[in-house]
């Protein structure tokens, strides 16, 4: 727990609350992400302006909005560092013992840092808090008003597991905490944010907050959604690296198909994910208690694409009973010697 939380001298005191913001030829958008983190109802904040060698507008509208505004910090890079190096320089150079995480096109709702703060104040076993969020596009017009997360931190580490459930502009996080763990590493490219929760979850708690308090903006340029190619190898090393089950080539392959959504459902596969499971088990030394109801949804889904051009009623029978969890399937084998 930062030193900063008991050495408060009342109630009414709050902690710094550092907002990370990095940019790179922002212009668009950075003015009205940085005013959405001036407006704030928490004020005790420092808004650490990232830019990463700019070649657009972006510097001369962060040099206004840090005469505006005395709580700006502005940061310029002297070489061109890319995102992670960005991010893990801001956790270095942030004075506040709590980071919040912000993007240059995204923004933050009024009360977001307030409630995200209150809860890490409240709940000190959190080492990272989220919030839900809604998705705009390049105009500012809504396109979803939330997303479906998980919320507590058993159903963020099952989902951790195919999945990234954290949105990562939405973030507040104990620096300390961070630092201990390593900040982002850099050779996770695209997937910076995945890995690292991965860490916190493996050794720490995160949670989401349920209400929508940022609005993310969707405009087909956004880095998460490029460079597929980049993003497979990352996601291979992060599984490599937080997964240290020396499981083959063949299941880890599977656990990639799966968090990038390229899984066939096909019973070569559904019987490489029983020896695959076993293998995590056997290794996590019942840290992977948490994911059991994530593969049971996942035995049942599949066992439903896999039998479905086939014509044995038990069999449908069974996958449906497992799937609504009225009497589950405990083992593949069980449901293979079903079907043969």
């Amino acid at each position: 727990m930062p030193t900063e939380f008991f050495e408060r001298k009342s109630l009414d005191e709050k902690p710094l609350v550092t907002v990370v913001l990095p940019c790179y030829n922002a212009e668009l958008y950075v003015e009205e992400a940085v005013r959405s983190i001036i407006n704030q109802t928490y004020s005790n904040l420092e808004i650490l302006l990232l830019d990463d060698c700019s070649t657009d507008g972006t510097s001369s509208i962060l040099s206004m909005l840090a005469e505006e505004d005395k709580r700006v910090r502005i940061i310029r890079n002297e070489e061109n560092l890319k995102l992670i190096k960005t991010l893990n320089k801001g956790i270095d150079e942030a004075k506040g013992s709590f980071i919040a995480r912000m993007d240059a096109d995204d923004i933050s709702l009024p009360e977001r840092i307030e409630k995200q703060i209150d809860y890490m104040i409240s709940h000190p076993e959190v080492d990272l808090c989220g919030t839900n969020y809604s998705i705009i596009d390049g105009e500012g017009n809504e396109i979803q008003r939330k997303v479906i997360i998980p919320l507590n931190s058993e159903e963020i580490a099952r989902a951790l597991l195919f999945t990234c459930p954290i949105g990562h502009p939405t973030v507040l996080f104990r620096k300390e905490k961070i630092q201990n763990l390593g900040k982002y590493d850099e050779k996770m490219i695209n997937i910076e944010d995945y890995e690292l929760w991965l860490r916190i979850s493996l050794n720490g708690q995160i949670v989401n907050l349920p209400e929508p308090l940022l609005k993310y903006r969707w405009h087909g340029e956004n880095i998460s959604i490029v460079g597929k190619d980049l993003k497979r190898g990352s996601v291979n090393l992060a599984i490599s690296k937080n997964l240290k089950c020396g499981f083959v080539q063949e299941y880890k392959e599977l656990h990639l198909k799966m968090i990038l959504s390229e899984w066939n459902y096909s019973e070569k596969e559904l019987k490489s994910f029983s020896l695959w499971k076993k293998s995590l088990e056997d290794n996590f030394i019942g840290k992977l208690n948490v994911f059991r109801k994530v593969f049971d949804s996942y035995y049942a889904l599949t066992m439903l694409c896999v039998i479905k051009n086939k014509n044995r009623k038990r069999i449908k029978f069974l996958a449906f009973l497992n799937l609504l969890k009225i009497k589950p399937i405990r083992t593949l084998e069980h449901f293979f010697n079903k079907l043969s």
